[in-house]
């Protein structure tokens, strides 16, 4: 009778330890993977920092050559339009001119 009251005892003494090292090794599995989700958040995070960081470089370089562009283009336009006006100025000053000439005859 000792010996089946001893074996009952037993048997609920490693069903109770089992249990225990069972929370035990999922309470350090739970912590194993919070750290590790945690690392590779900062991880991602840092690369998605470093790709924006070089994306965001090359699109200001972008911008600034097709500002450059855009502004070479007005200048030549300018350039360009400066000859014609100064033809417009001429013809009325002749034009003015001649009637005047034309005028005093």
């Amino acid at each position: 009778r000792a010996h089946s009251a001893y074996t009952g005892i037993l048997a609920s003494t490693i069903v109770i330890q089992s249990n225990v090292r069972g929370y035990l090794d999922l309470f350090s599995f739970q912590k194993s993977r919070n750290a590790a989700i945690k690392v590779q958040a900062l991880l991602r995070g840092q690369l998605a920092q470093s790709d924006y960081g070089s994306k965001a470089s090359k699109v200001l370089l972008c911008q600034a050559r097709v500002r450059g562009f855009l502004a070479r283009q007005q200048a030549i336009e300018r350039q360009r339009a400066v000859p014609v006006i100064q033809s417009l100025a001429r013809m009325k000053n002749a034009r003015e001119h001649f009637l005047e000439m034309k005028c005093a005859a």
